[in-house]
Parts: structure tokens; C-alpha cells; sequence
């Protein structure tokens, strides 16, 4: 559950960023009705998405609709085995293939910010057995994740969190 002090810091953020943005952070009815908006997320979560909400979007949120908009939906194993596929075949080394894992999958990033692609490169290359182990771990992983997550649904305007 979000806390207030770091749902401020995401408003914060916010105003940061976007320097225009109208949001008066002494109105207590508005921080209200955010705050409520977002409070089922966990604080991970809100912060990534107020960084990928700043990261991809010219122009302030106008409700908190504009950033729950951002929930990634989740991908079928095997699709989400096939961007961490993508992303090892585009890096140079093991910290290019995390800057892209964060910045580009942040909801896949955890399950892989343990690895060192530099030792399995190579082999992921241009051993198909190997890159069809290390795919197979990868899928596990990844359903596991899923089975013990907590799914975010969307049901208008609300967030409802839902034991996995």
C-alpha cells in the first residue's frame, strides 16, 4: 500500500518535471482524491510509474487516469521470453542489456537483473540448446512471477489489487 510521504514524493516529482503543471500541492481535496487513486500500489510501483509516465510523455498528467493508462499489461511467457531475447541480442555488454531491461521492461527487469550475459553471450548465440535452456529458466521464472504477483486490474477509474 502506498504511503503518503512517497506518494508526495511522486507528486513532487511531477511538479519537478513538468514546471507548467497546475497542480496545487496545498489543495488537500486534490492530494485526496490522487492519493486515492493510487493508493492500492505499492510504492515500487507508483515511483516507476511516475518515472515512466515523465520519461515518455511531453505534457503533464491532466487526472491520475493519464499514469494508471501506463499499468503494463502482462505479456504470455513465451512473448516475454522473446523481448529478453531481443534485448540480449541488442546489447554490447551485461550493462547495456540492463540499462535496456529498466528502462524498456521494467516489469521483466527483476526477474533478470541478476544475470551476467557477458559469460553467456556466446553461447546464447550460437548454441540454440543453450538459448533454449536458458529461455525454458527464463519461463519458469517468469510464471512463477506471475502466479505470486499481485495483479493490478483496472475497472474504470479504480485500481483493485487482486491476490495472484
Amino acid at each position: 500500500m502506498l504511503d503518503q510521504q512517497t506518494f508526495l514524493q511522486g507528486i513532487n516529482y511531477l511538479k519537478a518535471s513538468y514546471i507548467n503543471w497546475n497542480f496545487d500541492l496545498h489543495n488537500d481535496l486534490a492530494l485526496k482524491v490522487w492519493y486515492k487513486k493510487f493508493s492500492a500500489l505499492d510504492p515500487s510501483t507508483f515511483m516507476q510509474l511516475i518515472e515512466l509516465y515523465t520519461d515518455t510523455k511531453s505534457f503533464a498528467p491532466q487526472s491520475p487516469a493519464d499514469i494508471l493508462n501506463l499499468v503494463p499489461q502482462d505479456l504470455a511467457p513465451a512473448d516475454a521470453w522473446e523481448v529478453v531475447l531481443a534485448a540480449i541480442k541488442r546489447a554490447f555488454n551485461n550493462s547495456s542489456f540492463l540499462n535496456i531491461m529498466a528502462k524498456e521492461q521494467p516489469t521483466l527487469y527483476p526477474l533478470v537483473q541478476h544475470w551476467d550475459i557477458e559469460n553467456v553471450s556466446e553461447d546464447a548465440f550460437g548454441n540454440k540448446c543453450y538459448t533454449y535452456e536458458l529461455g525454458r529458466q527464463f519461463v519458469r521464472e517468469y510464471r512463477q512471477h506471475l502466479n505470486n504477483k499481485k495483479l493490478i486490474r483496472l475497472s474504470g477509474s479504480n485500481v483493485t489489487l487482486i491476490e495472484g
